[in-house]
C-alpha cells in the first residue's frame, strides 16, 4: 500500500503535491473538528441547568404575577370606571344588562350596553376606555343610524381574579 502511495507521489509535480498536502490537512482539522463536537461531554453539568430552570421559573413566575395584578379589580371598580367614562362623554344608557360568569381562577363580565350618541361621542368613548388603566375588551359594537345619532349597543368583557 506504501508502494502505491509513494509511486503516486513520485509522478506528480511539486506543486500537485502541496495541494495534496494542503486538501489533507484541511480534510484532518474537519474531521476533528466534528469528531470533537460528536464526542464532546456537555458543558453545563446538570446542577448548572437546574440552577439555571430554576431561576428562569422564579423570573416567568414574578412575570405572571405582575401581569395577574390587572385583573385584581372588583367589579364595583369596572363599573365605576365604566360610568366614569360614559360620564366624560355625555353618554346616558337607555339599556344596560350585565352577566357574570364563573370559572376556575377568574370571573367574567359581560356588559352590553345601549344607548344613541354622534359618531365623534361614540368614537372618544371608545378610545377611553381602550386608553383606561382597567381592561376592558369590547366584543361587539353594533350600529344604527337615527336621525343625527346612532343607536349603539356595545358589548364589553372584563374579568377580575377570584378572591378566596
Amino acid at each position: 500500500m506504501i508502494d502505491k502511495i509513494n509511486y503516486f507521489l513520485n509522478q506528480r509535480s511539486t506543486r500537485e503535491k502541496f495541494y495534496l498536502f494542503i486538501i489533507a490537512l484541511l480534510l484532518g482539522i474537519l474531521l476533528a473538528h466534528f469528531t470533537n463536537s460528536f464526542l464532546s461531554l456537555p458543558k453545563n453539568t446538570d446542577e448548572d441547568a437546574f440552577l439555571n430552570t430554576t431561576q428562569d421559573q422564579k423570573e416567568l413566575l414574578q412575570n405572571l404575577n405582575s401581569a395577574l395584578k390587572a385583573f385584581n379589580h372588583s367589579e364595583k371598580e369596572y363599573l365605576n370606571e365604566f360610568y366614569k367614562l360614559a360620564n366624560e362623554q355625555k353618554i346616558i344608557f337607555e339599556k344596560v344588562q350585565n352577566k357574570l360568569v364563573y370559572e376556575e381562577n377568574f370571573k367574567h363580565f359581560i356588559l352590553n350596553a345601549e344607548f344613541k350618541a354622534s359618531f365623534r361621542t361614540l368614537l372618544l368613548f371608545v378610545q377611553s376606555l381602550q386608553n383606561s388603566p382597567l381592561i376592558f375588551e369590547l366584543s361587539s359594537l353594533k350600529l344604527s343610524p337615527k336621525d343625527d345619532l346612532l343607536n349603539a349597543s356595545l358589548e364589553v368583557h372584563f374579568s377580575s381574579q377570584n378572591k378566596p
